[in-house]
């Protein structure tokens, strides 16, 4: 009990940033959905949130690589990602219930 294994918590890590995902896509398209009437301010946002994913996942490579021969890399990456799918889900939301 309360001993958890690197495979488990990256199981665990795993299944909640796959939640996430979907959250974050979620929240994403309903804020896309209530500005379709501002065009100046989607064609900000739809560039930027595409440089957003790859900074994600450019930012969490080089953490993953950094530690690439520990067990805890995979660890390293999920936490990175879910880090910021946390911050961007309360972002996005926040302005979808304003």
């Amino acid at each position: 009990e309360g001993n958890y294994t690197t495979a488990y918590v990256n199981l665990c890590n795993s299944s909640y940033l796959d939640v996430l995902s979907l959250i974050e896509t979620y929240e994403t398209k309903t804020w896309i959905t209530q500005n379709a009437q501002d065009q100046e301010t989607l064609n900000l946002f739809k560039p930027a949130y595409e440089l957003w994913k790859k900074f994600v996942e450019s930012d969490c490579e080089w953490q993953y690589s950094y530690f690439r021969y520990g067990s805890v890399r995979g660890y390293k990456y999920l936490s990175c990602s879910i880090s910021h799918h946390e911050k961007r889900i309360d972002l996005i939301h926040s302005l979808n219930v304003r």
